[in-house]
């Protein structure tokens, strides 16, 4: 399950800031 939620990320996270992507990140954990 988080393997394939990390590689959906891969390509989701270009389209965020790093702020969001620490904010998505820690709200999916």
């Amino acid at each position: 399950m988080t393997l394939h939620l990390d590689r959906a990320l891969v390509w989701f996270r270009r389209d965020l800031r790093v702020d969001d992507q620490a904010a998505l990140y820690q709200a999916l954990k």
